[in-house]
C-alpha cells in the first residue's frame, strides 16, 4: 500500500472517529459540570443513565441531523476548516439557543434570559465542532494558493 493510499486511509478513519466522538463530549461536560461528585454510588449510576439513555443519544440525532449534511457540504466545497466549522456551529447554537430561551419565557421575555440560553445552549455545538476538528485533523484555515486543502474524503 502506497504512502498516499495509507495517507488517504488514515484521514477517513481520522474523519470517522471525529464523526463518533464528538457528540458524546458535550453531554458529558455538562454532566459532569452539573452533578459532580456524587454523593454515593447511585448517584454516579443515575449520572451514566442519565448520559447513556438521555443526553447522549440526543445528542448524535443532533449531530446526524444537522452536523454530518454541514461536514459533507463544506467538504464538496472544499471549505472545510476550523474557522468555518466554529462559525456554522455558533449560528446554530445560537439559533437554537434562540428559539428555546423563547419558548421558555414565551410570557416574560426578558431579553438576559434569552440571551443566557443562547449562550449556554450555544456553547455544545461549539464543543462538538472543536472536538470534532480536534480528532479528523481539520485545517485551521483554509490556504489561498491551494485549490483542496480540505481533508481528502
Amino acid at each position: 500500500m502506497g504512502t498516499k493510499k495509507l495517507n488517504h486511509l488514515m484521514n477517513k478513519i481520522r474523519i470517522i472517529l471525529g464523526i463518533l466522538i464528538a457528540p458524546i463530549i458535550a453531554p458529558t461536560v455538562f454532566i459532569i459540570a452539573d452533578r459532580f461528585p456524587p454523593e454515593n454510588h447511585a448517584d454516579l449510576i443515575d449520572i451514566i443513565q442519565l448520559l447513556l439513555l438521555g443526553y447522549i443519544p440526543i445528542s448524535y440525532e443532533a449531530h446526524l441531523c444537522i452536523g454530518i449534511p454541514i461536514i459533507i457540504i463544506l467538504f464538496r466545497k472544499k471549505k472545510m476548516c476550523y474557522q468555518n466549522c466554529i462559525a456554522i456551529a455558533a449560528i446554530i447554537g445560537a439559533t437554537i439557543g434562540f428559539i428555546v430561551g423563547v419558548h421558555d419565557n414565551i410570557i416574560n421575555l426578558d431579553s438576559y434570559s434569552v440571551l443566557y440560553y443562547m449562550a449556554a445552549i450555544g456553547f455544545f455545538p461549539l464543543l462538538n465542532a472543536f472536538v470534532f476538528c480536534l480528532v479528523a485533523g481539520v485545517p485551521w484555515r483554509l490556504r489561498k494558493n491551494e485549490k483542496d486543502t480540505s481533508i481528502p474524503s
